[in-house]
Order: C-alpha cells, then sequence, then structure tokens
C-alpha cells in the first residue's frame, strides 16, 4: 500500500511547482514515530519543569498555611517561606 502526496515545490520568484512523492506505509510510520518521540523528549523536558515548579509552590504554600495555624509568624516560619519562595522564583544571571 501506498500514499500519495501532492507536493508544492518552490522554483524562482512567484513559480510553483506541482508534483506527487510516493510513500510507503512502512516510511510514513517511521517518520510519524520520529516526529513522536522528539514531540514526547520535548514535552516531556518541559512537563518535569513543570511539575517540579509545582512542587515548590506547593511547599511555598504549606509554609504559609503552617504559620497561620497559630496567628503568628515566628522567625522560623517567616525563614522557611522566604527559602521556599526564593526556590520558587527563577535564579537571576
Amino acid at each position: 500500500m501506498q500514499l500519495a502526496l501532492r507536493v508544492l515545490g518552490f522554483r524562482g520568484f512567484c513559480n510553483f511547482e506541482v508534483g506527487y512523492l510516493e510513500l510507503d506505509v512502512g516510511t510514513v510510520a517511521a517518520v510519524a514515530a520520529l516526529l513522536l518521540a522528539i514531540a514526547s523528549a520535548l514535552f516531556g523536558a518541559k512537563y518535569k519543569q513543570a511539575k517540579g515548579k509545582a512542587t515548590q509552590l506547593r511547599d511555598l504554600l504549606d509554609c504559609i498555611l503552617e504559620a497561620a495555624k497559630d496567628d503568628e509568624v515566628s522567625e522560623k516560619e517567616f525563614q522557611k517561606i522566604v527559602d521556599s519562595a526564593l526556590r520558587l522564583m527563577p535564579a537571576e544571571g
């Protein structure tokens, strides 16, 4: 089974050439698998980064809620909140 794709080629200024490119199903599957592998690598890294930021945000909110339980923020609790906030912010430079 073959798949015919219409190919539009650019030849010079405003001069187009139309042709057909025949690909078999195995080639199409290999190209699709390659594109999916690249996409999963890129999005996997972004997901891991976003998950790390979400974890840091959860830790910051946990520190704030823990400090708010007794209606007073001790120096230790305040430092814990500041440290969590600094880990969440991107490094400058």
